[in-house]
């Protein structure tokens, strides 16, 4: 098996992503998110996690460009899932079963209302509670791209704040699949 990188190796992979991100100073981002990952204790990030990591402070520096670099790397790296991630494919068959379709509606190209509010609360769910990318987000519910997966997310949320039986599904969604993901372990 392939062992995780180890710091020196993450910090040049840190910095080899974080340019292809085009992440403004990529160097000096990629050296702040290697330290703060070096004095984790832990797991070691594997190269997809990290490349996860890269596209998410990549989002992260989009929406929050007046905070100072190491503010933005302290939020995501404190937002991250800590233990068992949940599944794409469990948050699929959850989010379905919730809505009362099919999981192969959440990936498909309609857009019945009901089916595109679950499709968003799938995909705030995974972001909420993996570190997929929004690439791979996207891929999984249907094929989209990136910027629709991002779309989805803010979409929810923003209507969380109003619609008291959506936030009531997520927090139930939520509960039930990190309930579930501490049982498989």
């Amino acid at each position: 098996p392939l062992l995780p990188p180890g710091p020196a190796a993450r910090q040049a992979l840190l910095r080899q992503l974080a340019s292809r991100h085009q992440i403004l100073r990529a160097e000096n981002a990629a050296d702040l998110l290697a330290s703060r990952l070096n004095s984790e204790k832990g797991e070691s990030p594997t190269v997809p996690q990290l490349d996860s990591l890269v596209t998410q402070l990549a989002s992260q520096w989009e929406e929050h460009q007046d905070d100072k670099p190491d503010e933005i790397i302290k939020r995501l790296l404190e937002s991250r899932p800590v233990g068992p991630q949940v599944s794409l494919s469990a948050i699929t068959t959850a989010v379905a079963r919730h809505f009362h379709l099919k999981a192969a509606d959440l990936k498909s190209a309609s857009r019945r209302q009901v089916i595109v509010r679950a499709r968003g609360v799938a995909m705030y769910l995974g972001r909420l509670l993996t570190t997929e990318s929004l690439d791979r987000l996207g891929a999984h519910f249907g094929g989209r791209d990136h910027s629709t997966a991002l779309h989805a997310c803010r979409k929810t949320e923003g209507l969380l704040a109003d619609d008291m039986a959506l936030q009531e599904a997520v927090d139930t969604l939520s509960t039930q699949l990190r309930t579930q993901c501490g049982k498989r372990v």
